[in-house]
């Protein structure tokens, strides 16, 4: 019912993005309370982005899934930077005023070493990846 609509939408990205890929629909419930066999979307990747129908809607990302060590230093570098912090603050800002959510990725409880507590962007500086 929802897999010949996705398969469409990929075909429809190729030439764009290339070959896209769908997810299962069934759930890992192995360590879930909620044994519901299937999922309630259908999520797929083309390219470097993920696209997912619900009854929801849309939902569409870009980016990396998780960062290295390397690139996880450069981001929290820019993110700590005067110049570059306020620049990313600015544009999360620019995406939330179009009614687009800014997510934080597997985040940190604590400060990252090598940072202050009290740094003005820390909630920036815990994640280890952003998602919108």
């Amino acid at each position: 019912m929802v897999l010949d609509p996705m398969t469409a939408l990929l075909a429809e990205l190729k030439s764009e993005f290339g070959q896209g890929k769908v997810f299962r629909p069934n759930r890992d419930v192995r360590f879930s309370a909620d044994k519901s066999p299937y999922k309630l979307h259908i999520g797929a990747t083309v390219g470097l982005s993920y696209i997912q129908l619900s009854a929801k809607g849309l939902a569409a990302a870009s980016g990396m899934h998780r960062m290295a060590t390397d690139q996880l230093d450069r981001y929290r570098h820019a993110v700590a930077d005067e110049q570059t912090g306020t620049d990313l603050e600015q544009i999360i800002g620019d995406v939330q005023r179009h009614a687009i959510d800014v997510h934080g990725q597997h985040s940190l409880k604590t400060t990252p070493k090598g940072y202050s507590t009290d740094h003005p962007r820390l909630a920036l500086l815990q994640h280890k990846g952003l998602t919108a």
